[in-house]
């Protein structure tokens, strides 16, 4: 980051954007490569960011003009952050990458109101779809609810595909364990409840799963013939929305 008054500048020629261009800002905030900049309030920068605030407790000289900021976040991160901080619509983070700078960036700046929309932004059905790559950023950040919650939602995933293992390197050693721990149990309680009633004939000591003769399926009261390929499903998808789809379609559960 660097303050910069320019007074030779021309600030009328500069691109600002289109939501931070109001002159009543006496503060410009220049995005990566001084493309976009941005007039903001002194005032917002204070009230809203421990960095900042400790910033304009130190003497400051007295510009004959708007001072210019030149920071280091891209002009998509800035005006996520603006956005935030301004009480303004933010539009949809399109990506993880996006997500986790936003995130530096507020905790950089000390900035707990970015933080915590984030924090709720997690749960939201937004358009962010790989769980694992937000349960790394609720364990990363502490965010305890947040972590159980999403990890429920990587259960959907066969998390040894290697298509996961990309996301699975963003996990601190303990919260891979802890997920690695959360799909075991659910794949054993899946493998005790396809070896008890309704999904096979008979009580808890005669239930177990067997293979019909040259078919690779069991008998079941209500799900009629189970495969194998199902039990193996099951066993990489444990949280087994899919049998209740089953039962749903064939048997109106």
């Amino acid at each position: 980051m660097q303050l910069e008054s320019d007074d030779g500048l021309d600030r009328s020629s500069l691109n600002f954007h289109p939501d931070f261009c109001s002159e009543d800002g006496n503060v410009i905030l220049a995005a990566k490569d001084a493309k976009v900049y941005f007039r903001v309030h002194a005032f917002t920068l204070k009230t809203t960011s421990g960095f900042f605030r400790t910033m304009y407790s130190l003497p400051q000289p007295t510009p004959s003009q708007s001072d210019i900021i030149y920071l280091d976040e891209d002009a998509e991160i800035l005006g996520h952050l603006l956005n935030m901080i301004c009480g303004l619509a933010f539009p949809d983070i399109t990506s993880h990458d996006v997500l986790e700078a936003i995130l530096y960036a507020a905790e950089k700046y000390d900035m707990p109101c970015p933080m915590a929309l984030i924090r709720m932004y997690l749960l939201t059905p937004c358009s962010l779809e790989d769980p694992i790559r937000l349960y790394a950023v609720a364990c990363r950040h502490g965010w305890e609810r947040e972590s159980r919650l999403l990890s429920s939602r990587t259960l959907v995933l066969n998390i040894y595909d290697p298509e996961y293992r990309s996301s699975l390197r963003t996990l601190s050693t303990d919260a891979l364990l802890n997920l690695f721990v959360l799909h075991r149990s659910r794949k054993d309680s899946f493998r005790d409840s396809m070896n008890k009633p309704p999904f096979v004939h008979g009580g808890p000591a005669s239930s177990r799963v067997r293979p019909r003769k040259g078919a690779g399926a069991v008998k079941s009261d209500r799900l009629g013939w189970v495969s194998t390929a199902d039990a193996e499903r099951g066993r990489n998808e444990p949280l087994g929305g899919w049998v209740r789809s089953r039962c749903s379609l064939q048997h109106g559960w």
